[in-house]
């Protein structure tokens, strides 16, 4: 069924509830007992064969067709049991208790009596401008049922207790009376059925997909068609109640700004919030910008207004069950206009109002570290102690930074560092400024290869498009590894210019760059045939200094020699050859222990680059290394030869 037929066959079926709605609600109740007739025929049917295995195998003894019958049957019931199971609901807020809220329990109380609706076994506020009722099955297919509130904190700061009580009416509204009963039960048997599809898309076997696939893709799209009626009506007998229970005027302000404030808070209010925050490297809050905000409404009346209008403007379609905003005024008779808040609902309905929202919003910055939110106080107080830890590591990092600040001579890495601190502790210039010196103070392109990277990056970003590209460029010229990573960059820099010619430029030195780097690899997987020219390892005095520090603590060593390939592909790649001379004969485990041992070591000394390592007794194989220039790091002390 496609797209178009989807929606005809929901005229039609609208139509039908129009002329005949007790007929609709009776072909509603056939579709129902059709799926669990076919759904719970085919699992008796599937237990009862399993048994009948079972028990040929108990009185008879093992055949062939009994063992065959039992593997039919015992994956078909298993998918059949666990698709009886509504998924287990796993609420995300904070649970509120009436010690949280007061007056919303107790307006409820009052809502659920005057309905004659079941209480609500859990409320959980979350962060969402939003109310919804989640109505969880307790057993499999019968039974009694959990119902669960969720209600958003940013919809009740955008609305006032009149408006969130019939929010709440419009709510309860769906878990009571007999319409919302039969309401129930389709719920269920959708799920029942989501879970059938799920399972059979998911299993490997060809045989039970084939054998429930023809009658899930006839069945669920015209059954899920036939209740897209009923859960529109549903719509508009909540309406009803709501305003019923409160009055048709304030349910239709509450409808008013719920499609046009949580239009706003969502579309600009809280893009705008972020991006504030990010550039003043700032926590967002967009909770309380929103609480100050709604306190005086007339300041954004004019964006209000505008939304209204694109609201009011919509049409009623098939992608959501939720009629217009038009069609459900016109259907309380009221006319559209924008109100004016009397308080705002989240000052009633919890108790210090204005405390939550600063409490829920700070820890709503944490949400990322303290996972779901389902035991608000244990989980605020994780937060809290996250927050401690993030600002002692900050306290850390603030004094590592003046710390370098004060110190008269740094090395490289901490020069680095220090860069890097400054950026987040001081801002752009004060990072620039320590990049430049690095530039400026060392000679060698290696070293200063990041610094170029980095400076390239921030003019990029500052639109100084041809420096920032000048400065890459440096980058990828001066360190092999940051090749790669440079072309990428300008690659994805021009692609979201428009830029297609620079960036299929870049794209192009990224394809014959991998094609170097996988020859460079092939010429550094090589075994060292005793015969290729060695050049000096190149190592700094620093490396040296550990690597000799690091051998004292190896009796077995008499000497080690380093020396690098003439690497052919890409010259400025290092490839050690690492040959080790035991002081004495080593048996071959004793061998592979100091082989191992060097291993280890090697990581301090070499970091990434390619190695090849060889623990040698014999003269002739440690000859190249012996003459190659300036090979031999390390001599034992009682080293003879």
């Amino acid at each position: 069924m496609n797209e178009e037929q989807f929606m005809q066959l929901i005229q039609k079926h609208e139509q039908y509830a129009n002329r005949k709605p007790q007929g609709y609600r009776n072909k509603v109740l056939a579709w129902i007992f059709l799926g669990y007739a076919v759904f719970g025929g085919a699992l008796i049917l599937s237990l009862g064969l399993l048994a009948f295995s079972i028990f040929t195998f108990i009185e008879k003894g093992f055949s062939f067709g009994a063992l065959k019958l039992l593997l039919m049957t015992l994956p078909l019931s298993y998918i059949l049991l666990r698709a009886l199971k509504v998924k287990k609901y796993q609420p995300k807020g904070i649970v509120l208790s009436p010690e949280d809220a007061p007056q919303l329990f107790r307006t409820l109380d009052e809502l659920t009596t005057k309905m004659k609706a079941p209480r609500f076994d859990t409320v959980i506020l979350d962060d969402k401008w939003n109310a919804s009722v989640v109505s969880i099955s307790k057993s499999m297919l019968l039974g009694s049922r959990r119902h669960v509130l969720h209600i958003g904190l940013p919809m009740l700061i955008g609305l006032d207790d009149q408006q969130v009580k019939a929010v709440l009416a419009h709510e309860i509204s769906h878990i009571s009376g007999k319409d919302t009963t039969l309401g129930a039960w389709v719920y269920r048997l959708d799920q029942q059925w989501k879970g059938l599809v799920h399972y059979f898309e998911q299993d490997e076997e060809e045989w039970l997909q084939a054998l429930f696939r023809k009658f899930i893709q006839w069945y669920y799209p015209r059954f899920y068609a036939l209740t897209f009626v009923m859960r529109r009506q549903q719509e508009y007998i909540a309406d009803a109640n709501a305003a019923k229970a409160t009055s048709a005027q304030v349910m239709a302000e509450c409808l008013v700004m719920n499609h046009t404030g949580g239009r706003y808070f969502y579309r600009e209010f809280v893009p705008a919030v972020l991006e504030e925050a990010e550039q003043n490297n700032e926590e967002p809050q967009p909770l309380t910008r929103l609480y100050e905000l709604m306190a005086n409404m007339d300041e954004k009346r004019e964006k209000f207004e505008e939304y209204m209008q694109k609201a009011l403007a919509e049409k009623t379609g098939y992608s959501d069950s939720h009629p217009s905003l038009t069609d459900r005024l016109n259907a309380l008779r009221c006319q559209p206009m924008l109100p004016n808040l009397r308080n705002q609902a989240v000052d009633v309905y919890l108790k210090n109002g204005a405390e939550w929202v600063s409490k829920v919003e700070e820890f709503l910055n944490l949400m990322e570290v303290t996972g779901e939110l389902t035991n608000f106080e244990e989980a605020y107080a994780y937060a809290k102690q996250v927050k401690q830890q993030l600002k002692e590591e900050e306290e850390k990092e603030l004094a590592r930074y003046q710390e370098l600040m004060n110190k008269p001579s740094k090395t490289l890495d901490e020069l680095y560092q220090f860069a890097e601190l400054a950026f987040r502790i001081d801002g752009p210039l004060a990072g620039v400024k320590v990049l430049r010196q690095i530039i400026s103070t060392y000679k060698n392109p290696a070293d200063t290869a990041p610094a170029f990277f980095k400076l390239g990056k921030i003019q990029l970003a500052i639109d100084e498009v041809e420096q920032g590209v000048q400065l890459l460029e440096v980058a990828a010229h001066n360190d092999y590894r940051l090749r790669w990573e440079v072309y990428d960059c300008l690659r994805d820099f021009f692609a979201e210019r428009g830029d297609e010619k620079k960036a299929t430029k870049y794209e192009r030195k990224l394809e014959r760059w991998e094609e170097l780097l996988s020859l460079s690899d092939e010429e550094c997987e090589e075994d060292f045939d005793g015969e290729e020219e060695l050049l000096p390892h190149g190592l700094s005095s620093e490396t040296l200094e550990k690597i000799r520090e690091d051998l004292e603590s190896v009796p077995q060593i008499g000497a080690v020699y380093i020396a690098r390939r003439d690497m052919s592909y890409i010259p400025q790649r290092a490839c050690y050859f690492i040959a080790v001379e035991p002081l004495t004969p080593l048996n071959d485990e004793e061998s592979e222990a100091l082989s191992d041992k060097i291993d280890e070591m090697l990581e301090h000394w070499i970091g990434d680059d390619y190695y090849h390592l060889y623990v040698l007794e014999e003269q002739d194989l440690l000859e190249p290394f012996i003459e190659a220039p300036h090979a031999c790091v390390y001599r034992a002390k009682a080293y003879q030869k």
